[in-house]
């Protein structure tokens, strides 16, 4: 999977030796919680896979988990004032 940048991205992350990890700082529905969006672009080659097994595998680093989600649409709520 490609991390993609978005209109709506506004912070990188980066780590020795690893690519940059574009996302979008935001905060949850209500209105507290901040969070992070990142976005990911499948290959022809993994659209395949998740079609034929329907799966996707989500890797948390460290030692506590933190509540995530998985979507297929953002969440991000666009205020155009």
């Amino acid at each position: 999977m490609i991390p993609v940048k978005t209109e709506t991205s506004d912070i990188v992350f980066k780590k020795e030796g690893a690519g940059d990890l574009p996302a979008t700082s935001c905060t949850m529905n209500d209105d507290v919680s901040p969070c992070f969006e990142t976005v990911w672009e499948l290959t022809e080659e993994e659209k395949q896979q998740v079609l034929e097994s329907g799966r996707i595998y989500l890797y948390l680093v460290g030692q506590s988990v933190q509540p995530c989600f998985i979507t297929t649409e953002s969440a991000i709520i666009v205020n155009e004032n």
